[in-house]
């Protein structure tokens, strides 16, 4: 009897588990700002939007400008985290087209929605990333971490710059948001 409680209770919660991530969605969010005029600097602004897998380092690509996904990518200098890990040359042509867009418009916001039952995304830990690409070798990344399969949770990414601050664009990745929700049945 009580093994047959226990078989029941672990099927239970196996299979929440499983069917929540199947209808969560995630939502990351972000905005890229100008740089003085003084500064006589055009950032290229090439940006790679993605997760990583936290128990098996699995990549999932979830946006790519279209420069660095159409290339660019073999430039290790630009979004260079992106570029080592994604192994895009082997990327199948239905995920190219679903994750290349256009290069962000300055001044305006960005909003990656992902349904993660159609993304074949699971329940797990994840690292959400956003690099940008200002010149040479210089790049914002933004990075935060949630649960896939878990309540709602929304957080604002920690900003870091690789490999330094370049002088007058610390503000030009601002406001990179996510939101995990579960979406409810109608």
């Amino acid at each position: 009897m009580k093994k047959t409680i226990l078989c029941l209770l672990f099927f239970t919660l196996f299979s929440c588990s499983f069917l929540t991530h199947k209808e969560g969605m995630i939502q990351i969010s972000f905005q890229l700002e100008g740089v003085a005029p003084d500064l006589n600097l055009v950032p290229s602004r090439q940006t790679a939007v993605w997760l990583e897998n936290m128990d098996n380092n699995e990549l999932t690509t979830l946006y790519v400008s279209e420069y660095l996904s159409y290339g660019g990518y073999n430039d290790s200098t630009i979004c260079s985290l992106w570029s080592k890990k994604a192994d895009w040359e082997k990327t199948p042509s239905e995920l190219f087209d679903l994750v290349t867009a256009a290069t962000p418009a300055v001044d305006s916001v960005k909003t990656i929605s992902v349904n993660c039952k159609e993304r074949n995304i699971p329940a797990g830990r994840y690292r959400y990333n956003v690099q940008v690409h200002i010149i040479e070798n210089y790049n914002i990344l933004a990075q935060g971490e949630f649960m896939v399969g878990k309540d709602n949770i929304a957080n604002v990414a920690e900003i870091s710059y690789l490999p330094k601050l370049y002088p007058g664009t610390k503000d030009i990745l601002v406001d990179v948001q996510m939101k995990y929700f579960l979406q409810t049945s109608k």
